[in-house]
């Protein structure tokens, strides 16, 4: 989406377009404009002003604390919102499990590879890998 503005700063008019080099032919016709995101899932309306602002959606800071694990240990992701996580990828398939907020430990039985999707709004989604290993034999 571009908001087409005059050399005041005055939004004159809105444009939804979505196909690629519209930008360019904006500026090849000299036309003042911001480009508003691609898609509504790019940006929202923060309220935490008191006065509405379209803005760009940040990324779910943190990392887990481990990627790597042994079957029923667990990788902890810090001050995580509420929300919920989607196994995209694994072993027994998808699923999806509630998130109440604050630390997220979570691990799994299965010996594999798991994709993890996790979105809390306003937070775009992140995907984390982690990977549980095969038991030692002793």
């Amino acid at each position: 989406m571009f908001f087409i503005y005059n050399d005041a700063g005055r939004i004159t008019q809105m444009v939804g377009q979505s196909q690629p080099g519209y930008a360019d032919l904006l500026r090849e016709a000299g036309t003042n404009f911001v480009e508003v995101g691609q898609d509504m899932t790019d940006t929202y309306v923060d309220l935490s002003s008191g006065t509405p602002a379209l803005k760009r959606r940040p990324e779910l800071p943190g990392e887990f604390d481990t990627t790597t694990l042994k079957p029923f240990e667990q990788a902890t992701l810090p001050g995580v919102p509420a929300c919920s996580i989607v196994v995209e990828e694994g072993p027994l398939g998808p699923g999806q499990t509630p998130h109440p907020g604050g630390d997220l430990a979570i691990g799994f039985v299965v010996p594999g590879s798991y994709r993890l999707s996790i979105e809390p709004f306003p937070y775009r989604r992140r995907v984390f890998t982690l990977t549980v290993t095969e038991p030692s034999a002793q």
